[in-house]
Parts: C-alpha cells; structure tokens; sequence
C-alpha cells in the first residue's frame, strides 16, 4: 500500500501528478468536479513549523502531515474515481477491474492518521461552549466563519505549540483533507469533537474520512454541481496504489 513518504518516489508521484491521462481518462470524463478541498493549506503550514510545533502535530498522531508534499489535485482524474466510487457499497468500482471495497484501515495505511478506539460520532461527544468560545476569540472576527486562508495564514504567523495550535491544526486537515463545506470557510462542526486534545491521537480518524466519504458521495449525487466536499487526496492516492501502480 502507497503511502505519503513513498510519493517521493517518481514513478509513484507521477501517477497523481499525470492522474488526466491514466487509462485514456480523457474520452471517459465528462463534465467538471468543482472541489474545495485542498492540501496546499497543509503544505504551507507544515514548511513553517517549529521543531516544537512539530512535535505538537507529531504528539496528536498527525506526524503523517510532514510528508505530504502535493499541493494540486487533478480534477479532472477526480471527478473520474468519484463518479466511479459506489458509497452504497462503500468500493471503487474500476472499469474492466474487480470491485475494490474500501475499508478504514485503507485510510490509515495511506494516509498514516489515527485509527483509534474513539469514534468521532455526537453520541460520544458534546459540545463544549466554552472550547468554542475560547477558539473564536483568536480572531478578530470573534466568529466561526473562518476562511480557510485565514487559519491556514494564522497557524503560519504563530509559533505557539500548545493546546490551541494542535486545536486549530486539526481543523484545518478536517477542513481541506476530510470534509469540507461548499464555501472556503472552516469546518468549524469538527470543533465539536476537539474539546479535549489530548484525545486526538486516540479518536478514529480514517473512519471519520470514509464515513464522510460516503456521505459526500450521497450529497454531491443529489445535484453533481455542487463542490465534491470529500478526501479526493485519499480517492487519489488509494486509486494510485492499486491500479495504476501494478501496471507500472
């Protein structure tokens, strides 16, 4: 299974990069996915870190993070694996491939986030008032309508690698890599589940991205020109690994 730190390898990150051209995508795609989700975000925020905010983001199971290296996603490739992914059955259904059915321990071994014994479901959490209010006071808006630019240029201007660092980290991978809105504002419904931070490590984070997966599919289905609000990376990365590469 393809990981980040693997798409260093060239044969392995171009099969992303070049994603329009696999298998002839080109005569098969029609229409356009419109997405919000990107990792360039991450990208930034991981190139200005301190070794003590790295070891904040390390500390909370997100260590993963410091090897993501794409900045861009192909769209086109994209629209491609989620017309092709099946959220009723939860697989990637290939032309002239057998189904592949995708499991959280998929996300994991992509994308190298926890998969702890805490399920990120409301039944196990309430929201914390207080976490919220002391969250919207970093910012001069005093509101949770946050645009990701924002936080992202945020994180980048603070060198603190506290509670409230590894908090507003968080967000920012659910909002750009996990699920994210039809505008360019946060996520803030993840702060929900982020009341005590020293449980990030331990929650189940690549369930929490197929769940929302499946969820996204069902909601872009309803109307296909609405932004695509799921993990496209790990779409990509898992369509990379299992069917582009063992043609390499």
């Amino acid at each position: 299974m393809i990981k980040l730190e693997e798409m260093k390898s060239n044969n392995k990150s171009q099969g992303l990069k070049s994603g329009n051209e696999v298998k002839g995508l080109k005569s098969h795609v029609h229409g356009t996915l419109h997405s919000r989700m990107s990792p360039s975000s991450i990208v930034q925020v991981m190139e200005s870190v301190s070794v003590n905010q790295l070891k904040a983001v390390r500390d909370i199971g997100f260590g993963s993070m410091e090897l993501l290296k794409v900045t861009q996603l192909p769209l086109q490739l994209g629209l491609w694996l989620v017309q092709h992914f099946d959220a009723n059955t939860c697989s990637l259904n290939i032309p002239n491939s057998d189904p592949f059915r995708i499991i959280e321990d998929h996300v994991h071994q992509v994308l190298g986030l926890p998969i702890g014994g805490i399920e990120i479901d409301k039944s196990n959490f309430s929201r914390n008032s207080n976490v919220i209010k002391q969250w919207k006071k970093q910012f001069q808006s005093n509101s949770l309508s946050i645009k990701i630019g924002e936080l992202k240029e945020f994180l980048r201007g603070h060198k603190s690698a506290g509670a409230m660092f590894k908090l507003n980290f968080v967000v920012l991978c659910v909002s750009t890599l996990m699920d994210g809105k039809q505008n360019m504002n946060i996520n803030s419904d993840i702060l929900t589940f982020l009341s005590d931070v020293d449980k990030i490590k331990d929650m189940n984070w690549s369930k929490y991205i197929l769940d929302c997966l499946v969820k996204d599919k069902l909601f872009w289905e309803e109307r296909s020109t609405r932004s695509f609000p799921g993990s496209l990376l790990f779409l990509m990365l898992l369509y990379v690994d299992q069917f582009v590469l063992e043609e390499v």
